[in-house]
């Protein structure tokens, strides 16, 4: 008998913890842009500038638009708050810094935020070999912050087309960082690539199936010894 009850209380307090990692975390959906270096200010060669930043959206899903030069993209759709939860940057001099060196960890878009349809950005006198093809963030941010030294710096994206297939319709980005140590102003050029496709998942939910598995063995472990 009082295994029965313990099991069940196991049961109720599985359960309850998944509702409640539900309810906490299934609508959000973290993802990941890598940064895509294209060109440096002044030129040193090809640009050795290398980043992420992870945004935490409170809806992501893809969608599939009507008419000609536009195919299926990302989008948060009318949700128009991205929270960084993970940033790291090196820039062409070898400077670099992470989440704790930006000035805020809030970004909003007037118009929510999206992605183009899996697209090669167009190449140009500063980018003679152009990026691989992938989803590019179109959706334009600025944020601010200062280096492990003091300095200033920013990191940004302009406005592209959402779900475009043109080249020159994704936004490209720009990241600046003030001289520090004798090394000149840099100006990196490049854009945000969508490192993978998100899946959104409760983060309860393995948890939930594990316990699940086990008072299933357990279960059976009594119906064997009875």
């Amino acid at each position: 008998m009082n295994g029965k009850i313990g099991i069940r209380a196991a049961v109720v307090a599985l359960l309850a913890a998944g509702a409640l990692g539900a309810s906490a975390s299934e609508a959000d959906t973290v993802v990941t842009f890598d940064w895509v270096p294209i060109a440096e200010n002044p030129a040193s060669g090809p640009s050795t500038a290398s980043g992420s930043i992870t945004l935490d959206f409170a809806s992501w899903s893809q969608t599939t638009p009507s008419g000609p030069n536009v195919g299926p993209f990302f989008t948060s759709g009318a949700d128009t708050l991205a929270t960084i939860t993970a940033f790291s940057y090196t820039d062409g001099s070898g400077t670099h810094v992470g989440l704790s060196n930006l000035s805020s960890t809030s970004l909003t878009s007037s118009i929510g935020w999206s992605t183009s349809a899996i697209a090669q950005p167009a190449t140009g006198a500063q980018a003679p070999s152009a990026p691989t093809s992938g989803f590019y963030l179109v959706t334009s941010f600025g944020e601010s912050g200062t280096t492990p030294l003091g300095t200033a710096f920013s990191i940004g994206n302009n406005t592209g087309v959402p779900g475009t297939t043109v080249g020159n319709q994704i936004g490209n980005g720009g990241n600046n960082f003030q001289p520090v140590n004798g090394l000149p102003a840099i100006a990196d050029g490049g854009y945000w690539k969508l490192e993978t496709t998100p899946v959104p998942l409760p983060a309860a939910l393995p948890l939930l199936l594990t316990g699940l598995g086990g008072l299933s063995t357990l279960r059976r472990r009594r119906l064997a010894l009875a």
